[in-house]
């Protein structure tokens, strides 16, 4: 199945029925953006709710409010909430995280779109990722003994928490281990988020845990096929068309190879992920 969506690297796009682009910086892509989505937008009657996982605060909101600035957002507790609400018609669009440059793809994801055949991605954005080691007021460093978050945020910041003799303790989410933090009052347990997150749970920043490569993760805009309205809905940017597509080989030596060969022989530039299939009940 082919879905279209926007270019990589910090990228913001947006669709609608009979177009689909981004933005990305020259420098990104050696080259100029090609197409440009109209800024003008025709009035919509019914607004557009957009889930996404996680609490307030959390870097999948970040990339809903940029890329659906004017509509409500839904906080979802799971990724497979997420993909219900929008499949029961409780939200029309979502926005979920695909890929991590640190911690790599997000499968549970992959998974839940491959199974998904009445949704289609419109675009994508790839954010900057800020993590912060935040704590109940007057906390010190030293006082912290356990750090909370996403595992895909832990696998980010293991080797800061490990040199800061730091354990590292899976939450459902970033904003939601604050949200935790804030409530329990513990000065030994922190969270690992973004600054907005303490902001919003009256934490503090004890410190900014830096990385050592750029980490940036990608996004993607979701909704079920033929919602125009939702498409209209996307922050409008310069950029250049990209199709997804997802398929499955078979468990043989070369298989995937073999798969990608057009794709050299065409001369076609292309970047892919891979990730082993969920076992399918018979």
């Amino acid at each position: 199945m082919a879905r279209t969506a926007s270019p990589w690297r910090r990228g913001r796009t947006c669709a609608s029925s009979t177009t689909a682009c981004s933005s990305v910086s020259p420098r990104a892509r050696g080259a100029p953006p090609r197409a440009r989505c109209s800024s003008a937008r025709s009035p919509r009657a019914i607004s557009v709710k957009v889930a996404y996982q996680g609490a307030p605060g959390a870097y999948s909101e970040s990339a809903a409010a940029t890329m659906f600035p004017d509509e409500e957002r839904v906080a979802e507790r799971t990724f497979a909430d997420v993909f219900a609400a929008l499949s029961s018609n409780a939200v029309r669009a979502a926005v979920v995280p695909v890929e991590n440059t640190l911690a790599g793809s997000v499968v549970d994801v992959y998974d839940l779109l491959r199974t998904h055949d009445d949704l289609t991605v419109l675009g994508e954005v790839a954010i900057p990722i800020r993590h912060c080691l935040l704590v109940v007021p007057g906390t010190r460093i030293d006082e912290v003994r356990v750090a909370r978050s996403h595992a895909h945020a832990i696998a980010q910041v293991e080797d800061y928490l490990r040199a800061n003799g730091i354990e590292a303790q899976v939450a459902y989410d970033t904003a939601g281990a604050a949200s935790e933090v804030a409530l329990a009052g513990d000065r030994s347990v922190a969270a690992v988020a973004a600054r907005r997150a303490a902001t919003t749970y009256g934490l503090e920043v004890a410190a900014e845990i830096p990385s050592a490569t750029e980490n940036y993760t990608r996004f993607f805009a979701i909704a079920r096929r033929g919602d125009h309205d939702v498409a209209d809905a996307l922050a409008p940017q310069l950029g250049v068309q990209k199709t997804s597509i997802v398929y499955a080989t078979k468990n043989i030596p070369g298989a995937l190879v073999r798969s990608l060969q057009p794709f050299a022989t065409a001369g076609r530039g292309s970047t892919f992920s891979t990730w082993t299939l969920k076992a399918t009940p018979r």
